[in-house]
């Protein structure tokens, strides 16, 4: 079911890829800025680069909305 909030219907794998597919050609500002989340300090934070997964958390917590983890647990749950 679509989520307002998320932008996107979490359990629609082909919504997921579309909503995806508009991160082509962004920049860590441009995420941050579309989410309203814009400040130097979350930019540094997510841009720094001796922090591993920087862009992959960005992504997780800022665009696709969910808190990032070291889970092997699927993310997305597909539905029937």
């Amino acid at each position: 079911m679509y989520n307002d909030k998320l932008g996107y219907d979490p359990a629609s794998p082909q919504n997921i890829e579309a909503f995806a597919l508009k991160l082509e050609d962004k920049t860590f500002r441009d995420v941050l800025l579309e989410k309203g989340n814009i400040n130097e300090s979350s930019v540094e934070s997510y841009a720094n680069r001796f922090r591993k997964g920087g862009l992959g958390n960005l992504l997780e917590e800022v665009y696709f909305g969910y808190k990032a983890n070291s889970s092997k647990k699927q993310i997305f749950q597909r539905r029937e």
